[in-house]
């Protein structure tokens, strides 16, 4: 793969990649990914899934870096790029045999969720711009969130007549509980990064230049820990990841009658 040559051309001495979707920097022995306004390439094409997780294993093999940051841009389009997704959706209830689009959304989602689950490192996550509903979930499977003053989550699914997310409907009801959760998504369309975090669900609120720093100073206190406590803590910290698939699985398989106008 592309990555895994380019390490090998720089002798294992650091990481820099740059495409339409993301970028990787390494800063010290910590590895820095950022995703850009084209990240929604990554899960709903089979090449821009292959990329990133092409990239996390990469990482993970290196040998010389200790952790990771998940950035998301200021530039960062969440909240666009899901609406498009959930439109494309719709429009394949028109081509009931193919839906192509979901099937590979879905299994993007729930790959990154796998890789994820078993990391050998620490991996903080650091939210800008506006954070799509699957891209908040996500990040509630990483170990530490930090977000700007002006981040913004947005839930647009109610508003648009469709069920919630499946991913951010199972980690905010692991999170928060039943009654918590169902009250966000019924009621909050959007809400700010200071009620992110009175809610527990991210660790800071800092300003926008100082988020990688921020980032990358927790990952510096993390990566004192040995890899496989870590990933050990986050597996039995965070919830089952066999019943999370299946809850993904089983809510794809039911959407499609709820998007049928």
């Amino acid at each position: 793969m592309y990555l895994t040559h380019f390490l090998e051309n720089e002798h294992m001495s650091s990481i820099n990649v740059t495409n339409d979707s993301f970028t990787c920097h390494q800063v010290d022995d910590m590895a820095v990914i950022t995703m850009l306004e084209g990240a929604k390439l990554l899960s709903t094409t089979i090449s821009g899934k292959e990329r990133v997780l092409d990239l996390l294993e990469t990482i993970k093999d290196s040998g010389h870096i200790r952790g990771l940051v998940v950035l998301f841009s200021s530039n960062y389009k969440g909240n666009d790029e899901y609406k498009e997704f959930l439109l494309e959706t719709i429009r394949e209830r028109n081509f009931p045999s193919e839906g192509r689009y979901t099937i590979t959304y879905k299994s993007a989602l729930t790959q990154f969720l796998e890789i994820i689950n078993a990391y050998p490192m620490p991996i903080v996550c650091g939210l800008s711009g506006d954070i799509g509903p699957d891209s908040f979930a996500l990040s509630l499977a990483l170990d530490i969130r930090i977000a700007t003053h002006t981040t913004r989550f947005v839930n647009p699914n109610i508003q648009m007549g469709l069920p919630p997310s499946p991913p951010l409907a199972f980690y905010l009801a692991h999170g928060l509980g039943y009654t918590k959760a169902m009250e966000l998504i019924l009621t909050k369309p959007g809400f700010s990064s200071q009620e992110t975090f009175d809610l527990g669900l991210i660790s800071q609120v800092v300003k926008e230049e100082e988020l990688e720093d921020t980032c990358l100073d927790i990952l510096r206190q993390l990566t004192g820990i040995p890899g496989q406590t870590i990933a050990e803590t986050r597996r039995m910290l965070q919830p089952d990841i066999i019943e999370v698939k299946k809850f993904i699985d089983s809510s794809f398989e039911r959407s499609p009658g709820f998007l049928r106008k």
